[in-house]
């Protein structure tokens, strides 16, 4: 492995080349031997002196580690209107660059590197788990494209060890192409006096987001990130907030950590080489399919589980996800292939929680010949999270004769996939084409 490279240069700023720290450590660890790139460790041609230097000392607190171990809490915020609403969840994360070594875990992800080696398990795909060589090299995105769950702007910490400009992060979540990225501010702030756990930290502003880190002055590690989105990049009203907390515990650095700390069971389990071939086994696969009824963006009423053709396509989608179009466009692109060649295939979107106003308003914007379902019900919307597992978003339920066949997490990156299980499953059924 090649090593954390010190200068990703992504973003087209002013690169700054920071030292290698040289650990000690196995041949097959050698990638450990970088401590941190960042393409923010380029800081912009817009940082004023102060919030320079504070991101140099930054870096050099990270570069000095050689052990990492916190506890990460993430909250968003949003005010829809007259809605308030709070999401939340928690991860951790450890790092020793000495034994090339990096745990991750949140509630039913578990991944660990160990060298060469990458392992992945989910409670919702046992029993199996995924080993993989490690991505070479070694940084966020391409991590984040071996796991595209990892797509997500919470993981501050992990882009910061692994190489990553989180303002990039963010920018890409908000799918702003890289042509559009907006020129960022750096500016260094002093310590929040409402909070004395809070010391120095710095301010990244641009028109999209405004990014506060935190960090403890004593040892220099990020204590809190906060991002406050702009409403109109996400094409909600100037009245409404989307905010994302991340609070960081640190609980170890620089000292040894415990063995079972990287732990990685596989008793019982089966070794799998791809995603794939990972989530091809889902906690629901063979149950029967919840008959709920819903109600159709045009009034008329719709029971899943209950319809004419043998297979039923559920796809659960709302409109404050950043994929939802690449998603439905997908969909979108399924339909187009049943309806061609002639396939007795039902498909439906189910929009969660979503006004219909609010529904009706993004389906102007892209094109969707398929029935679109409303769950704007909590307890609709709570029955269908625990019948089909649609809490994570985006989800795409396959059904065949009444049972679940398949639940796929992204129709766009497994649209071949899903096409070879329908054909697989009419095969089966002996019936391929409509009457």
């Amino acid at each position: 492995m090649n090593g954390w490279p010190l200068d990703g240069n992504r973003s087209g700023r002013r690169a700054t080349s920071w030292p290698t720290l040289r650990c000690a450590g196995p041949a097959g660890a050698r990638w450990w031997g970088s401590m941190l790139s960042l393409a923010l460790v380029a800081c912009p041609a817009l940082a004023s002196p102060e919030g320079d230097q504070r991101w140099s000392q930054i870096v050099a607190a990270y570069q000095q580690l050689n052990t990492y171990r916190a506890r990460m809490a993430y909250t968003v915020q949003e005010q829809r209107g007259r809605w308030h609403i709070i999401k939340q969840t928690s991860f951790e994360l450890a790092v020793d660059r000495t034994a090339g070594r990096l745990m991750f875990n949140k509630p039913s992800v578990h991944l660990v590197i160990d060298g060469d080696t990458l392992r992945l398990r989910s409670d919702q795909f046992k029993p199996r788990y995924l080993q993989i060589d490690t991505p070479d090299p070694l940084t966020f995105s391409s991590l984040a494209e071996a796991l595209p769950f990892l797509k997500q702007p919470e993981y501050t910490d992990l882009m910061l060890l692994l190489g990553q400009d989180p303002c990039q992060v963010l920018f890409d979540y908000l799918e702003v192409p890289a042509a559009q990225h907006p020129p960022v501010e750096v500016e260094a702030l002093p310590p929040d006096p409402d909070d004395p756990r809070q010391d120095q930290g710095l301010v990244f502003r641009s028109p999209l987001v405004n990014l506060v880190l935190r960090l403890d002055t004593a040892s220099g590690l990020l204590t809190l990130a906060v991002a406050d989105l702009n409403p109109a990049v996400l094409r909600r009203p100037a009245t409404d907030m989307v905010q994302l907390v991340n609070e960081i515990e640190v609980l170890q650095h620089n000292v040894e950590l415990p063995e079972s700390t990287f732990a990685f069971e596989t008793i019982g389990a089966r070794r799998v080489s791809t995603l794939a071939e990972l989530a091809g086994h889902h906690k629901l696969d063979g149950q029967p399919a919840a008959p709920i009824e819903l109600g159709a963006i045009d009034g008329t009423r719709f029971v899943l589980a209950d319809v004419p053709t043998p297979i039923v396509l559920v796809h659960f989608w709302a409109t404050w996800y950043p994929d939802r179009r690449r998603e439905l466009a997908a969909l979108q692109e399924v339909q187009a292939w049943v309806t061609a060649s002639m396939k007795p295939v039902t498909l439906v979107a189910v929009n969660l929680k979503d006004s219909p106003e609010k529904v009706q308003r993004e389906l102007q914007k892209v094109k969707l010949e398929v029935t679109v379902l409303l769950a704007s019900d909590n307890q609709v919307a709570q029955q269908l999270a625990e019948s089909y597992d649609a809490v994570q978003l985006p989800r795409t339920v396959l059904i065949a004769q009444g049972r679940i066949a398949r639940v796929f997490a992204s129709i766009a990156d497994e649209q071949q996939t899903l096409r070879q299980e329908v054909d697989m499953l009419l095969n089966r059924q002996g019936t391929t084409k409509s009457p």
